[in-house]
């Protein structure tokens, strides 16, 4: 089954069809995504965005971000183990990444995707919309995982331990999908909850495969390290062994929307404005109030 596609041609019409889908989505609030135009790499992180023949090399980039970044007056420094937080602030000043950035609001992407939008292109802007909690259910876990909640970035893992002040010992082993526990000298089973989320981060830290890294991008909502990442509602999904993009890799589970955007882009901007969508209003430095400074001047002068 294709991705279903609608052709907006107003901001009224994009907000039409968004409320409809997000109700029939509930209790998942979904994310969205502008992108430029349809080109041949939609909802592919920077990371992959590569030619034949050339790769990054991701921990090699990752590990000199975090070597160089200190010497900068960045307005949050992570602390050194923190990998997700430096992965974050990598990917929010455009360092490429397995991340691909979300927002949670659906103007927001509009504006990103128009700003992106070569006035010449005959291609129109697209803005995706995601069901981020169907995303995690495509992952297979054991046990299953916690209806609509997002891996947290910095939790090894939730265990099912009972916590009780009569157990003498706890012996953890190295399996997979089980460890044990020693109550009373007799040994248990104990079903572990792997972190989907940081399983995929420890894998862009390593020089090497990493065993729990998993096929499907995971969504995961970041902690804030950058004033852009709030001001943007950002989220993200991060991906994991498969490369493809998510388009492809989505397809048949009726969880992605394109949008497709047949929108004067001027004009549409000047009414973004009016609704409080802008330049500084996203990017809250100085860059932003520049570029918010440049779309105000007066055309007469």
């Amino acid at each position: 089954m294709p991705h279903r596609e609608y052709n907006v041609i107003s901001v009224d019409d994009l907000i039409k069809h968004v409320e409809s889908i997000r109700r029939e989505w509930e209790p998942a609030l979904p994310w969205f995504r502008g992108e430029a135009s349809d080109d041949e790499y939609p909802l592919t992180p920077t990371l992959h965005r590569v030619q034949p023949g050339f790769h990054y090399d991701e921990n090699w980039l990752l590990q000199t971000f975090r070597q160089e970044a200190p010497i900068l007056n960045l307005p949050l420094l992570p602390e050194t183990g923190r990998i997700d937080q430096w992965m974050f602030l990598a990917r929010h000043v455009s360092l490429p990444t397995r991340l691909l950035d979300w927002t949670e609001g659906a103007l927001i992407a509009l504006n990103f995707a128009l700003r992106g939008m070569d006035d010449n292109e005959p291609v129109p802007p697209v803005v995706w919309m995601l069901n981020p909690f169907k995303l995690i259910g495509l992952t297979p876990q054991d046990p299953p995982p916690l209806p609509n909640i997002y891996p947290l970035t910095w939790v090894e893992q939730t265990t099912s331990l009972i916590t009780d002040s009569s157990i003498e010992t706890v012996d953890f082993t190295d399996g997979q999908e089980r460890r044990q526990m020693k109550v009373h000298g007799e040994i248990h089973d104990v079903a572990l909850r792997r972190n989907i989320g940081l399983s995929n981060f420890r894998a862009a830290w390593s020089a090497g495969p990493y065993a729990y890294e998993t096929a499907y991008p995971v969504p995961i909502r970041p902690a804030y390290v950058h004033p852009r990442m709030i001001a943007q509602l950002s989220c993200f999904t991060i991906y994991g062994t498969d490369h493809r993009s998510l388009v492809e890799m989505l397809e048949g589970h009726d969880c992605l929307i394109k949008f497709i955007i047949e929108m004067p882009k001027q004009e549409t901007l000047a009414q973004l404005r009016t609704l409080g969508v802008t330049y500084v209003n996203l990017m809250p430095d100085a860059d932003g109030l520049a570029k918010d400074i440049l779309q105000r001047y007066p055309p007469a002068l």
